[in-house]
């Protein structure tokens, strides 16, 4: 409650996984508001960085914007904002796949192939009791997830986990998707792109999901 009234949070992905693991972790973080003061690598927060700067490259690649200019634009911010904390090694490492991966993206995609609207790229969906940030949706409903990731032993399996993820299934609930599509970006060498297969989504699941 807040000054006598009852105030209702919505739940986004992240904060219903963060329960099902951990309430404890949950009211802290969600409820309380509790975050670390600085970054570290320990709980890797270099890595969630690098996945949030390759998703707003995907953004603007998506809004029209130059290969030079957006890739300027995201080196730029990781250079800035793992300067002093991420180690060496580890800062050298993703700086190459994040410069050979931006190169890649333009090469092997283009903004006008129907993977997400302009203006609906990086889109806050919502209802009465979920809160969601796609990464892009299709004129025709079909949600584009981008995910940066190490490769995993097998595609298929990290596909279908994905893909059958608290955060896609309640994104088709939020945007009342008729499919969505996953692209990986992978950032141990061989740096490479991954763009899955469209995979529909009747009604009958977007209620069973809900």
């Amino acid at each position: 409650t807040e000054n006598g009234r009852h105030i209702t949070l919505k739940l986004s992905a992240s904060g219903l996984s963060t329960f099902l693991k951990s309430p404890k972790s949950y009211y802290w973080r969600y409820i309380v508001g509790v975050e670390p003061l600085m970054p570290t690598t320990a709980t890797y927060d270099h890595d969630k960085l690098f996945g949030s700067l390759w998703a707003e490259f995907v953004d603007r690649f998506y809004k029209g914007v130059a290969e030079e200019e957006n890739t300027h634009v995201t080196m730029a911010q990781w250079m800035e904002q793992t300067d002093g904390w991420v180690p060496d090694k580890a800062k050298d490492k993703l700086t190459k796949a994040l410069e050979g991966l931006s190169g890649n993206y333009y090469q092997m995609f283009s903004p006008d192939d129907g993977a997400r609207a302009p203006e609906k790229s990086e889109l806050w969906v919502e209802n009465e009791r979920f809160v969601g940030k796609l990464d892009g949706l299709s004129e025709d409903g079909i949600i584009h997830e981008v995910k940066s990731t190490s490769r995993a032993q097998s595609t298929s399996e990290q596909l279908w986990k994905v893909q059958n993820s608290i955060q896609v299934k309640l994104y088709s609930v939020l945007a009342n998707a008729t499919g969505h599509q996953i692209e990986f970006a992978y950032k141990d060498p061989p740096n490479a792109l991954f763009r899955g297969p469209v995979v529909p989504v009747t009604a009958n699941q977007r209620v069973l999901w809900e």
